[in-house]
């Protein structure tokens, strides 16, 4: 084959993971947050948009791996949607029912119950010991329930229902309390969800098995910030709560910075309780390994590069293998970085991130790129002879660039009339250069916009020898078609560009 047949044989899936689920496995590079997530080491996994926490929800969820635990005696139980409409999201619909912290953690704890009660209902063979349990559950009605939307909502009901209806102690119809109930309750035969959990775990604990139940896509869940704070709050008080169980795990993935806002905002005491985490941070030989793991997933990439793919694990082979798809430049020129290094500093955030998502994208749109090239023939098509020439990668570049922008315009639609001022202005200022910028379109507000700006990665703080500057990263800068250079005077050097 050529060098354009083997890039038509070649797939390198998607930058996110939902959408490749089945091939996911073949490609996934196995960190150290995978192997302490999968060892039972961790329970929070922590990372930034796009840097992994749902493949490893993915990985646990399906195929080998959930097979895998189970003959180890772990369930893996899913507490949100792989793909398609968050379980969570009537949550944001009904704002006449807005509830407070203890009602989430109240709601959490009636979830989490149904869906173990569920899950061991569908077991074929399941413990004699939760014959009792399924049976109280039974009659609460909490099973048997058909899929995670019909399961929220059952416990969701149940929250409402005793919001409007239970004031004193005593009065609850259920069998199953929220709170502790009184001995009058006890004698009655009622349980609080604590003790029924409880037993849960003590039964599990005695049949040496475990349960697993995994909290994903929380930053897609809930889109009114009346809502997420007091709902992951409470997730995460119910996390601290289970703590006293053996065998009941909840698993949380969750984006860094939602994570640092609901803490920063009201504060979190019980904080420091929370040490089983992992926080996902890529270095460059991981990066490196991941984009060489989706090309080498093609018999095609195999071929024309004549190695193997387990002969990857060799630091040099694996640099080979790059510079043989790859050109060594980008940008000619003695000072110039090398094309590995071009890829993370032009996907990079203002918080220097280089995300696994973005670099997948720049290598899929520049695949994609160089085959177009190549069918027109045009001028630079491929001049180096490598599958992927420079110029395919600087077209691929347009094309995430766009992406961040948009998906950082959907994430904080407030930001973006700000964003879009930048538009055709160069790349460096200081603050008394962008509120030049906004004042010319009567915005206010500079200091505290230019903090926003930062804190969600679209501006970089630099400090100067003379001055503090703002930065506007490389991957925002070809949708916005700006204009390398500073936006004051050349006192202060533009010396990383």
């Amino acid at each position: 084959m050529n060098n354009i047949e083997t890039l038509k044989h070649t797939s390198l899936g998607e930058g996110v993971a939902e959408r490749e689920q089945d091939e996911l496995q073949n490609y996934f590079v196995r960190t150290e947050a995978w192997e302490m997530l999968n060892e039972g080491r961790v329970d929070i996994i922590y990372g930034g948009k796009g840097t992994g926490k749902s493949a490893l929800y993915l990985l646990l969820m399906r195929g080998e791996t959930k097979s895998q635990l189970e003959k180890t005696g772990i369930y893996v139980i899913a507490g949100e949607e792989i793909s398609g409409d968050p379980v969570f999201q009537s949550l944001n619909e009904d704002k006449n029912n807005v509830l407070d912290e203890n009602s989430f953690r109240d709601l959490w704890k009636v979830y989490i119950l149904t869906l173990i009660g569920n899950h061991i209902k569908a077991k074929e063979n399941y413990p004699n010991g939760f014959n009792e349990i399924l049976s109280l559950l039974k009659k609460e009605e909490l099973i048997p329930l058909e899929g995670l939307q019909r399961i929220f909502k059952v416990a969701l009901d149940r929250i409402l229902r005793a919001k409007h209806t239970l004031s004193t102690s005593g009065t609850s119809s259920y069998t199953v309390t929220l709170g502790e109930p009184t001995l009058e309750e006890e004698r009655a035969g009622k349980i609080s969800i604590r003790n029924l959990l409880k037993k849960v775990d003590e039964i599990l604990i005695k049949e040496n098995k475990e349960i697993w139940i995994l909290f994903d896509r929380l930053d897609a869940a809930f889109t009114r910030h009346e809502v997420e704070t007091p709902a992951l709050r409470a997730l995460f008080r119910v996390y601290l709560d289970f703590a006293g169980f053996r065998n009941i795990k909840l698993k949380i993935f969750l984006r860094d910075d939602i994570w640092e806002r609901i803490t920063k905002e009201e504060g979190f005491r019980e904080q420091s309780h929370i040490t089983r985490y992992y926080h996902i941070k890529w270095n460059p030989d991981s990066l490196q390994h991941l984009i060489l793991s989706r090309f080498f997933n093609n018999i095609a990439i195999e071929e024309y590069t004549k190695l193997k793919r387990d002969m990857l694990g060799n630091p040099k082979i694996q640099e080979a293998a790059f510079y043989t798809i790859f050109p060594s430049q980008v940008e000619s020129a003695a000072k110039k970085p090398k094309t590995f290094d071009w890829i993370l500093k032009r996907v990079q955030d203002g918080k220097q991130n280089s995300a696994p998502r973005e670099v997948i994208n720049l290598i899929k749109f520049a695949r994609e790129q160089q085959v177009r090239l190549a069918e027109v023939g045009g001028t630079g098509s491929n001049p180096d002879g490598h599958l992927i020439s420079a110029n395919a990668l600087s077209l691929g570049l347009e094309e995430v660039s766009k992406i961040k922008v948009e998906t950082l315009w959907s994430e904080y639609p407030e930001l973006r009339v700000y964003i879009e001022l930048f538009r055709g202005a160069k790349t460096e200022h200081t603050s008394d250069s962008i509120k030049e910028l906004f004042s010319m379109n009567k915005l206010n507000d500079v200091m505290n916009t230019i903090k926003k700006l930062t804190e969600v990665g679209f501006l970089q703080e630099r400090k100067r020898s003379l001055k503090t500057t703002y930065w506007v990263p490389f991957i925002f800068r070809p949708f916005l078609s700006m204009s390398q250079g500073s936006a004051f005077d050349k006192d202060v050097a533009d010396i990383d560009e």
